[in-house]
């Protein structure tokens, strides 16, 4: 929580600087570049809004399903209690490994949210495919 939170901190920092640089005289190449980058940027921070996304549906279908199953599951409360945990735990991993490899760049820099953002859209979007794929007995 804290990382998302330090993160959106950090956005609005970003936003400000990039308000006050408007200002100066622009330069019409270096302006399409950073709108090429800008738009990068974009995207990866829609792309890992979606991957998140995607994700919550995909674990609140799997779960739904169980629910559904509950009768035919031998230790059902087990495999419930279980799941949520490691759930919980593999959200607190992903951000930690994240944060790790993102913190190969300036902390908070654009670069540094770019890669934090890209990591964690793999890591939904390969948590996603295991919950669809999952199969139950």
């Amino acid at each position: 929580m804290r990382v998302f939170i330090a993160i959106l901190v950090m956005l609005s920092i970003v936003q400000y600087s990039t308000a006050d640089s408007s200002m100066v005289k622009s330069n019409p190449e270096a302006d399409y570049n950073n709108n090429l980058k800008s738009s990068h940027e974009n995207k990866s921070t829609l792309n890992f809004q979606l991957s998140k996304r995607d994700y919550e549906r995909a674990y609140d279908d799997f779960y739904m399903k169980l629910i559904d199953k509950k009768k035919g599951m031998k230790n059902f409360d087990e495999f419930i209690n279980n799941l949520e945990e490691s759930d919980r735990l593999w959200r607190k991993y992903i951000i930690s490994e994240c944060s790790a490899e993102a913190s190969l760049n300036e902390m908070y820099s654009k670069e540094y949210l770019s890669v934090y953002e890209l990591c964690m859209a793999q890591h939904y979007n390969k948590k996603s495919a295991y919950y669809m794929n999952f199969k139950l007995k």
